[in-house]
């Protein structure tokens, strides 16, 4: 049994890559794996993944530590034996909303490398 971590970063809640995801879940589930899957497009305004500066327009603020990209996403990710990245393409790169929580993953290098 692998764990299984999969990203996703379509907005479209029945979109071609959400079917996509659907399928390998299901498949995956099926086989005995163990799926952590994050919707990272389907998340909206109640979940930022980065916050903008409502007095400096184009200028980002931290994102809290308490986020659930931090605080779910992460763990996960650090204990997954394999990762799967689901994204729409747009102009031949992966959307905004997946993107961005890849970012996140900078501060986690070693770890994800397994070089503590």
């Amino acid at each position: 049994m692998a764990k299984i971590v999969m990203l996703t970063g379509s907005p479209h809640k029945n979109g071609t890559s959400q079917q996509l995801a659907n399928a390998f879940e299901k498949g995956a589930t099926e086989a005995g794996n163990e799926v952590y899957r994050y919707d990272a497009g389907l998340q909206g305004a109640a979940a930022p993944h980065f916050l903008q500066l409502a007095d400096q327009p184009g200028m980002e603020e931290g994102i809290k530590d308490t986020d659930r990209v931090e605080t779910e996403v992460i763990p996960h990710l650090l204990d997954a034996d394999v990762v799967v990245l689901v994204s729409s393409l747009y102009y031949f790169g992966v959307n905004t909303q997946l993107k961005m929580v890849i970012d996140r993953f900078y501060s986690y290098n070693h770890e994800l490398k397994g070089t503590r």
